[in-house]
């Protein structure tokens, strides 16, 4: 039987791995702001859909998002929990 990664993890607790090529992140997402990061970034709700908006778009509901490399966005979630995959 497949476990929840929240219920292995506790909704709230926050994880952290880094590889020479990748970073996963699942914990708070932060203060609102606009980000531009260095690497695809790919945007996983871990309970509720987020809204995204990035290159000048609208803001968009989703559950997961791909964010190309060094492109600004604003993300908001009334989750603090969002996992982020770097690549």
């Amino acid at each position: 039987m497949a476990m929840d990664p929240g219920e292995r993890f506790g909704r709230r607790a926050r994880a952290m791995l880094v590889t020479p090529d990748r970073v996963l992140y699942a914990g708070r997402l932060g203060t609102p702001s606009v980000r531009s990061l260095g690497s695809l970034t790919i945007y996983v709700a871990a309970e509720t859909p987020f809204v995204i908006r990035s290159g000048g778009r609208s803001w968009e509901q989703a559950c997961f998002a791909v964010v190309p490399p060094n492109e600004r966005h604003e993300i908001r979630s009334d989750d603090p929990v969002v996992w982020s995959i770097l690549l």
